[in-house]
């Protein structure tokens, strides 16, 4: 069980790191910029939150995302490449990791 808390941690980690340096990034833009980019950033937060407060999420899940760089920005290019994925639920999270994963 240690194993898999370190496991989840790690990714986690990952996740917040990946968030905060786009937080960073959308920061330095201008308002007009900003609001051209109110999708991704709601998108950005969605995933965030999904992976900070989200017990639910499988043991699978964590064993494909600790070899994975930038999760977020990955889930983002198949979120905009596949219309029938959302980011509004946990439950359309999980078909973003459910085709990454089977992709």
């Amino acid at each position: 069980m240690k194993l898999l808390f370190n496991r989840e941690s790690i990714v986690c980690n990952r996740v917040m790191r990946e968030y905060n340096k786009f937080r960073y990034y959308i920061m330095k833009l201008t308002k007009e910029e900003i609001m051209n980019k109110c999708n991704k950033i709601y998108f950005y937060g969605c995933v965030k939150e999904f992976f900070l407060y989200n017990a639910l999420i499988s043991d699978e899940v964590y064993l494909f995302l600790i070899s994975k760089n930038n999760i977020i920005h990955t889930m983002w290019e198949l979120y905009l490449k596949y219309e029938k994925l959302g980011c509004s639920t946990w439950d359309k999270i999980d078909e973003i990791l459910e085709c990454w994963m089977n992709g």
